[in-house]
């Protein structure tokens, strides 16, 4: 059984739970809220987003790290790995329709 403060690197089979811990650690976030008023559609922008924004980099470099049972995640790409900007752009154009979206690419 783990502690409640053990830190351990997050598997690839938990890559889900990392993306709702992120997704809920900003659901008052000023910007993110901004960005997705909604909740729904917050809830269905943000979760994929995690992963192109880094998690799944992270998660593939052994550098996404959780304490306890998903109390708190951190996600740190090293040095000459970054986001996947590609999908972070299909992703906003889903999920964020104009006039919104050219403020939010303007950001």
């Amino acid at each position: 059984m783990s502690n409640q403060s053990d830190i351990r690197p997050v598997q690839q089979s938990e890559a889900d739970r990392l993306a709702a811990t992120v997704t809920l650690a900003f659901c008052a976030d000023p910007a993110a809220r901004w960005i997705w008023p909604d909740a729904n559609q917050y809830i269905s922008a943000l979760m994929p987003l995690v992963g192109a924004f880094g998690g799944e980099a992270a998660l593939e470099n052994g550098t996404a790290h959780v304490i306890g049972d998903f109390l708190g995640v951190a996600i740190w790409l090293q040095p000459g790995v970054g986001p996947d900007e590609e999908a972070m752009g299909e992703n906003f154009t889903k999920h964020v329709k104009e006039p919104h979206l050219s403020a939010v690419n303007a950001l």
